[in-house]
């Protein structure tokens, strides 16, 4: 009943890209659920995934998901002990996104040799976890981001989504087809300042929107083996689009509240999630030839 993806790669993309230049902070939290219904078709516990989904589907609940802290170059930040009838946990979940939207947060911990996800109540806390005050961030405030304290809280088995071998579910993540967010972003801040290119700017211009649009062709149709690279490679133009934006622009645009310094932020908010230090090194090395076709 609940199989997964009822849209087409095609579709999905388009409505990525859709999100991605219109919804800001929604649209982030809009992933953030999705994500939590990916990370559930993992799991082997049908009935645990059904009743979930139930909740769901029925607008019983909403259940978000905090796990960019599982990095592979990082000390655990939250950790869990295997008791009877369940995992302790300490520690902190330094980064969970809406708090006050989610009634549930799907979160990650480690033990001694595996990755545990799991879902806590993020609205009626329980003895054992308490949020930090609503962070300051520097782009999508209204996220009403946290850090999720743990102090012996005891989670019982029945709410484990799944545990695995130390890295392969956020490796399993990582290796999802690209997403379209920051193509959306990026093609939203060349059309906000089309109207400002001069005839000396226009081969740029063209170069960039020509740059864009041959990463979005190879977005939709998946023509890419290495999916890496094909992000790599968003990364790199949708950056120059943006830079592009902003220094063509008028003035007003350098200002903190402008639009095109708000899409700049966000794009950046979508890269974190999956980008990885080879992804990194390929889209901003000096000898980049992403945009060189």
């Amino acid at each position: 009943k609940y199989g997964g993806l009822a849209l087409s790669h095609e579709e999905m993309m388009a409505c990525q890209e859709m999100v991605g230049r219109w919804a800001g902070s929604l649209g982030f939290l809009q992933v953030q659920a999705a994500t939590t219904t990916w990370a559930l078709l993992q799991s082997k516990d049908e009935t645990f995934r059904t009743q979930l989904f139930e909740r769901i589907v029925n607008q019983e609940i909403v259940v978000g998901n905090a796990t960019s802290h599982l990095k592979r170059d990082r000390k655990p930040s939250l950790v869990g002990e295997k008791v009877v009838g369940g995992y302790v946990l300490n520690g902190i979940n330094p980064f969970a996104s809406g708090w006050g939207a989610f009634d549930y947060m799907m979160l990650g911990f480690n033990t001694a040799d595996q990755e545990v996800f799991a879902t806590i109540p993020f609205k009626q806390l329980p003895k054992g976890i308490t949020v930090t005050p609503v962070y300051k961030t520097f782009v999508m405030n209204s996220l009403n981001t946290v850090g999720i304290k743990f102090d012996n809280y005891f989670l019982p088995q029945n709410d484990v989504v799944g545990a695995w071998e130390m890295f392969r579910f956020i490796d399993r993540y990582r290796e999802r087809r690209p997403y379209a967010f920051p193509l959306g972003i990026a093609v939203e801040a060349m059309s906000t300042v089309e109207q400002y290119v001069t005839p000396a700017m226009s081969d740029i211009y063209t170069h960039l929107m020509d740059a864009l649009n041959r990463c979005r062709e190879k977005l939709y149709a998946a023509r890419c083996t290495n999916i890496n690279a094909l992000f790599a490679e968003m990364i790199a133009i949708t950056l120059k689009a943006l830079q592009f934006s902003i220094l063509v622009g008028p003035s007003k645009e350098l200002m903190l509240s402008s639009h095109l310094q708000r899409l700049y932020r966000e794009i950046l908010i979508w890269f974190m999630p999956r980008t990885t230090p080879e992804m990194l090194k390929q889209a901003l090395s000096p000898t980049s030839t992403v945009l060189a076709e």
